[in-house]
């Protein structure tokens, strides 16, 4: 009679703990990003992508240099700029979701008035034009 394989208790308990402590850094990345290679040293580089459709707007990069910090557009377009990139290097980098977002900055914008927020508090009000009159808080003249 053929028996299957023995596999000690243990080691059934040893895979499932690996593979269930693997699983929450495999769901924080979101989507893998790749720059592209080139012929010369480059710096400054900003790379732009789509983001995967439903992913939130607050997330980071991870990769060579640590946290990279992520812009991203109404259209959901996400910017960031790699400090540096080696001729013939393709820098691989992990999305994720960025931690409390409550801390990140946000704008949102009326009209020319740029209102910044942090946290739900405003910090900064910003005309792209002049402010329109009347306006009590600044002498004119």
């Amino acid at each position: 009679m053929n028996r299957p394989p023995h596999f000690p208790m243990r080691a059934i308990c040893l895979l499932a703990a690996a593979v269930l402590s693997a699983a929450p850094s495999l769901a924080a990345t979101l989507a893998r990003v790749t720059g592209a290679s080139a012929d010369a040293d480059r710096a400054g580089v900003v790379v732009s992508f789509k983001l995967p459709a439903g992913a939130s707007h607050d997330v980071q990069l991870g990769g060579p240099g640590g946290v990279t910090p992520v812009q991203v557009l109404a259209d959901s377009t996400a910017q960031f700029v790699v400090a540096e990139i080696k001729a013939g290097a393709s820098p691989v980098f992990a999305l994720e979701a960025a931690p409390a977002p409550a801390a990140s900055v946000r704008c949102g914008q009326t009209g020319d008035l740029l209102k910044l927020s942090q946290g739900g508090q405003p910090l900064l009000d910003y005309w792209k034009t002049e402010e329109p009159l009347p306006n009590d808080k600044v002498d004119k003249n």
